[in-house]
């Protein structure tokens, strides 16, 4: 081959690696606003699906938990069942020949009211903590439910060319969001706000109020015994503890049914003060979880 041709040849190869070269660097810049395109794009999915977010849960935390309140309503009646059954023994303890004398003197030495407490309340703040954690269980599903209800319009409502990458943008919330809310929201955030209800000023105030009316017909019943038995010394010993025992049977038929509504309507109270202040710290719970809890952002 004579010189002239291998230069030939070589300026060829040279010229063909030359464009190919050339039309590498184009289609590099060619799918370089495709790249940026592509990331814009992206990037624009994730704000979407965290401004939708945002309007979320800003509507969920003005949103009741039905499911959640019924678990409030149901487990304060269930907590309080012990404190109505255990009414009519307390009766039963006040008007009794032991329990008039008994009262008195835990009257006059400042332990009635924690009797009472502990006769009518003793099982109050181990219910409401049970009640605590069924509502934790409960709201922490519903709040869940509520989110899985909401990735499911989200995504219906993405455009079909966009459904793909939408749909990944909007799992990343999702799972970042179940992972915050398990935690958030649960027997242990719920059982923490509801700490103390069982044992509050509320209770102290009731069975204050409790021992009162107690007391007082404690006193009058045992004054009048024991004008009764001082009688009974003149006429007859017996006389006495005839007169002690038709007082007090006169007083429970005369005042026992209204005395125990009286009771009743004091529990009445205290177990709606418990009700609403469960349903206030499930509020709090819910709000404070919220927040301004927002997803991570790109991935």
């Amino acid at each position: 081959m004579s010189t002239k041709k291998a230069n030939d040849l070589d300026a060829g190869r040279e010229t063909s690696q030359a464009g190919r070269r050339a039309w590498g660097r184009r289609a590099m810049l060619a799918l370089v606003p495709l790249a940026v395109l592509a990331a814009t794009g992206h990037q624009v999915l994730q704000l979407r699906a965290e401004e939708r977010w945002r309007e979320f849960s800003v509507e969920l935390r003005r949103t009741p938990l039905p499911e959640t309140r019924q678990a409030i309503d149901a487990g304060v009646e269930r907590a309080f069942a012990p404190v109505y059954a255990a009414i009519p023994p307390l009766l039963d303890w006040h008007y009794s020949f032991f329990g008039q004398y008994a009262e008195l003197g835990l009257a006059l030495t400042g332990r009635l009211e924690g009797e009472i407490e502990s006769r009518l309340f003793g099982e109050l703040e181990e219910g409401i903590s049970l009640v605590a954690n069924d509502v934790g269980r409960v709201m922490q599903e519903e709040v869940l439910t509520e989110i899985e209800r909401w990735f499911g319009r989200e995504v219906a409502a993405l455009p079909p060319g966009l459904s793909g990458r939408g749909r990944r943008a909007l799992e990343t919330l999702v799972e970042d969001a179940r992972g915050h809310f398990v935690v958030a929201i649960g027997p242990t955030a719920v059982g923490a706000a509801v700490a103390g209800v069982g044992t509050s000023v509320g209770v102290k105030t009731l069975t204050t109020r409790l021992a009162t009316k107690l007391a007082g017909g404690a006193v009058l019943r045992t004054t009048g015994a024991v004008l009764g038995r001082t009688i009974g010394v003149i006429v007859a010993a017996a006389a006495g503890i005839g007169i002690d025992i038709a007082l007090r049977e006169l007083d429970e038929l005369l005042n026992r049914d209204e005395l125990e509504q009286a009771l009743t309507a004091l529990v009445d109270e205290e177990r709606e003060r418990v009700r609403a202040a469960m349903g206030g710290a499930v509020e709090e719970v819910k709000v404070t979880a919220l927040g301004e809890f927002v997803p991570s952002r790109l991935r």
